[in-house]
């Protein structure tokens, strides 16, 4: 990863990562070409000791060389988002197409509803664990409503309390996951997603336990 500091301003890095100075193109130039970095990461106006307002040809030239070299070109908008600088993202005054955004940290302050979409998608099962365990414990603490949206079963049976069972857009159960556990006769949320996948029918067992038509 490439980041960009203003002097005098300094941040501790991990390793791997390098600085480039803001507004520097050939220094930029001379780190991509390496084709090391999975990511150059900028504030469009830097704010730190001050505020900087690049050149526009530097961040257009910016985006063109990541472009180039097979580098994610990341915008930092936790500062300059959310219209503080007259559009929603101050990218839209440069005319930039960001590969990614950074607005979490200004969008999150203790919120009341939460909103998340696959939020471990894609992470190991050790990362997804913590993520889950701090959602548990921040739901805990606040009260905060989580409205989650996953095909994780084992995810969405460990943070739900209320789960909707959807089909080519429509609901096609809901309840606790003891409850559909219960319905479906089955020992894991993914099995009863499955059923509902497949549409496989409710029945009646004959000792009068439910169960799936197979």
């Amino acid at each position: 990863m490439i980041v960009v500091h203003w002097a005098p301003v300094r941040v501790m890095l991990p390793p791997d990562t390098a600085q480039v100075p803001f507004g520097d193109v050939d220094a930029l130039a001379a780190h991509l070409s390496s084709r090391r970095f999975a990511a150059f990461v900028i504030e469009p106006i830097q704010a730190e000791s001050g505020i900087s307002v690049p050149d526009p040809r530097y961040l257009e030239t910016a985006q063109a060389l990541c472009r180039r070299y097979g580098t994610l070109f990341v915008l930092d908008e936790v500062q300059t988002g959310m219209n503080r600088t007259g559009p929603f993202l101050a990218a839209h005054h440069f005319g930039l197409e960001p590969d990614m955004v950074v607005l979490a940290k200004a969008l999150l302050n203790e919120p009341e509803l939460m909103l998340l979409d696959e939020p471990t998608a894609s992470l190991d099962p050790d990362t997804a664990d913590y993520v889950r365990g701090m959602l548990e414990a921040y739901r805990l603490r606040t009260g905060t409503t989580i409205l989650l949206a996953s095909h994780n079963m084992s995810e969405v049976e460990r943070l739900c309390d209320d789960v909707i069972m959807l089909r080519a857009g429509k609901l096609v159960d809901r309840g606790t996951p003891v409850q559909l556990l219960t319905r479906y006769g089955r020992r894991n949320m993914e099995e009863v997603f499955i059923d509902i996948a497949r549409e496989r029918r409710l029945e009646i067992k004959p000792d009068g336990t439910p169960g799936v038509n197979q």
